[in-house]
Formats: structure tokens, sequence, C-alpha cells
């Protein structure tokens, strides 16, 4: 816990600030109008690397869906742009908040882990059938299925 420095004369008895002591204090006098200038920036350096993202994904993707690209082709390439863009998607989520202020945030009941347990066996299930639904339309002949051997 962070306290504002001791200004002479500020203590009352008991060890506790007074009241010209706090409202004096950096936390009460610091205006509440804008955000920090580190969120205005991560902001600024997120869209940077979502717009290379979505510029090198573009780049990926060739205009004959027949043909793979260079981007694609290339294990080289391929590697490196999924690098770049795990790593981009790793800085966005890396911006998620303070474990401390989502835990205040979500209590001590447990509402929000029954919700994403269910969420999750809802998803698992949905997932399952969408597989079904395409193992289906592969075996009609509705979608054809391409298996990559490895080199």
């Amino acid at each position: 816990m962070r306290f504002a420095p001791e200004v002479k004369g500020s203590r009352a008895q008991g060890g506790m600030m007074s009241e010209d002591a706090m409202s004096n204090s950096p936390a009460k006098s610091r205006p509440n109008s804008s955000p920090p200038r580190v969120v205005a920036v991560s902001g600024m350096i997120f869209s940077a690397l979502y717009i290379t993202n979505l510029v090198l994904v573009r780049l990926a993707m060739p205009a004959d869906p027949k043909d793979p690209g260079i981007w694609l082709a290339d294990p080289a390439y391929r590697n490196w742009v999924a690098q770049f863009c795990g790593h981009s998607l790793a800085l966005s989520h890396a911006r998620s908040g303070d474990v401390a202020v989502i835990s205040g945030y979500l209590g001590k009941s447990d509402v929000f882990d029954e919700a994403v347990a269910t969420f999750s066996v809802a998803y698992a299930d949905q997932n399952e059938k969408d597989h079904a639904a395409l193992q289906r339309a592969i075996r009609d002949g509705k979608v054809e299925a391409a298996v990559e051997e490895p080199k």
C-alpha cells in the first residue's frame, strides 16, 4: 500500500493522517479527466501492430485461391508470419488488466466461474457438431478435403 509522503505536522494522534494531509496528497489532487499517457501510447502501438497484421495477412492471401502464395508456400516465411501474428496477439491480450482489480470486480461468488464453464462446454459441443457436419459434407462430396503430406 502506498502512502503520501509525510509532511511535518500532518500526522494526527494514533498514526492516522489528518484531513489536511489527505487533501494535499497526490492521490486527491490528480485529475481524473483523461487516461494515463501509457494507455494512449499502448493503444497507438496496438493499432500499429494490428494494421501491420492486416497488411501481412492481405499479402499472404493470393489473388488466385488455388495459389498458396510465397508467404504460405515457403516454410520460413510461413513460420515468420505465424510468429509475428502470435506475438501481436499476445501483446493485445497482455493489455487485459490488473489481476487484483479483476478479482475484486468478480467478487467471491462462483457465478463467473460457472458461466465460463457453461460457455466452454457449449462451445465444445458446437465444435463437435461443426466437425461432424464438415465430415458429412466431405463424405457427400460437397466439400473437397486436401491433405498436405509432410515433406
